[in-house]
This record gives C-alpha cells, sequence and structure tokens, in this order.
C-alpha cells in the first residue's frame, strides 16, 4: 500500500502544479458532504463504495483530517501530506481502502450481503460521541472491529481502527511536521488525532499500544483528556 499511496498523492499534486501552470482559474471547494445516519452504516456504505469504486463515498465515511497523518505514516513528503488535506483528499482516502480490500482477500468478490455486522458499542469521548462496529468478513479469519465518530455524520475513524498502523508512527510524523519552512496546518492536523487516542484507550488497548499512546502523546505535546 506505501508505494501506491505515494505514488497517487505525487501525481495529484504534479496535476495540480501542471494545471496551474496552465491557467489561472480558481474552482470553490465542494461543498461539506455528510457523513451516515448510523456506524453500522458507515461501515456498509465504506465496504460497498470500495467494491463500486465509489471515491466520493469511501471519502465521505471517512475522517479525512487524518488523511496528512496516513500521507506521512505511509512516506509521503511533507507537501504531499498537506495535499492529502486538501484537494488530494479523495484519491487518497479511496486508495487506502483499496489496499485494505487488497488485504482482507476475496471478500469483495463474496458480495456486500456476506458482510455480517455485529456487536454495536457506543461512548462519549470529550463530548464527542464514538461507535465499536464488529464486522466479519467473508474468508476473513479475524472478528474486525471498526471504530467510528459521528462527526458530521458518522465516519471511520482509521487511527482507531487501526492503531497499529497509526499510533507508534505518530512520533516520527510529529517530526516531519515540526521540520522548519512546513505548514503549521500539518502538525496541527496531527495534534486533532488526540481524540482518537482518547477514544482508543476508552474501548481498552494492550499494554504495547498504550506504551505507543503514550509516546505519541509526549510528542504530540498533549495529554490525556485535551
Amino acid at each position: 500500500m506505501r508505494r501506491l499511496l505515494i505514488v497517487v498523492v505525487c501525481a495529484l499534486v504534479l496535476g495540480a502544479c501542471s494545471d496551474a501552470a496552465e491557467t489561472t482559474t480558481t474552482t470553490a471547494p465542494a461543498a461539506d458532504v455528510q457523513g451516515a445516519t448510523s456506524p453500522e452504516l458507515a461501515v456498509s456504505a465504506v465496504i460497498s463504495a470500495i467494491g463500486q469504486d465509489d471515491a466520493p463515498a469511501l471519502d465521505a465515511h471517512t475522517l479525512t483530517d487524518q488523511l496528512a497523518l496516513l500521507a506521512l505514516v505511509e512516506g509521503a513528503s511533507t507537501s504531499d501530506a498537506l495535499a492529502a488535506l486538501g484537494f488530494a483528499s479523495e484519491q487518497v482516502s479511496a486508495t487506502f481502502w483499496k489496499s485494505f480490500a487488497a488485504d482482507i482477500g476475496d471478500f469483495i468478490d463474496a458480495g456486500v450481503e456476506d458482510i455480517r455486522i455485529g456487536e454495536i458499542s457506543t461512548l462519549d469521548v470529550r463530548g464527542a460521541r464514538y461507535a465499536a462496529v464488529e464486522v466479519d468478513f467473508p474468508f476473513d479469519a479475524a472478528q474486525r472491529v471498526f471504530v467510528l465518530t459521528d462527526r458530521n455524520g458518522w465516519r471511520i475513524d482509521l487511527v482507531a481502527t487501526f492503531p497499529g498502523a497509526f499510533v507508534p508512527n505518530i512520533p516520527l510524523a510529529v517530526e516531519r511536521a515540526s521540520s522548519p519552512g512546513v505548514d503549521p496546518e500539518l502538525l496541527a492536523s496531527i495534534r486533532r488525532q488526540d481524540a482518537s487516542l482518547d477514544a482508543l484507550e476508552a474501548l481498552g488497548v494492550d499494554d504495547r499500544t498504550a506504551e505507543a499512546i503514550a509516546e505519541a502523546r509526549e510528542r504530540m505535546g498533549v495529554t490525556s483528556g485535551g
């Protein structure tokens, strides 16, 4: 997934630069879209959108302010990571979910109707509503838990859903985002993910993840609960 994501973001950035050189016309940002009305509908929407290559739907049901951190974790440049917060958001989120589908195996071919939504638990973290949704995929021995939050509709929280991929890499991402000349918004976007760390702790984590969360908080300059 790493190489593919970097290629996608870089291509989008280069394309934007080329377009800017050819025209001075500006385009207004797209209106913010709504997430799902319930956690289970958000999970179902993402799964269905993967099979249909529906990038807008994948973007709408994912916390896109986490995409800069995702890009940094995958080795993208800081400028490309910033692009993931803006015009490259849709393609970056779509690439992530397609890679997730490839890692699972053949579940898309089995049909969305064969995917089972299990127990759903909800909790409040710092005034934000979170939910953990158990999902069983065909041909996948592991039961997976998706963590979502209600932010202009229910959306999947990538950091809380895939902590092993994100949390241990936050310190390095903070270091890169803190480099001289980097837009401060990049670091700010990483610090905003402390709410996801709170949600993880509320849901319960193992000792290894707890240590990674503590280190991430220290490097982010935040404390538990804000």
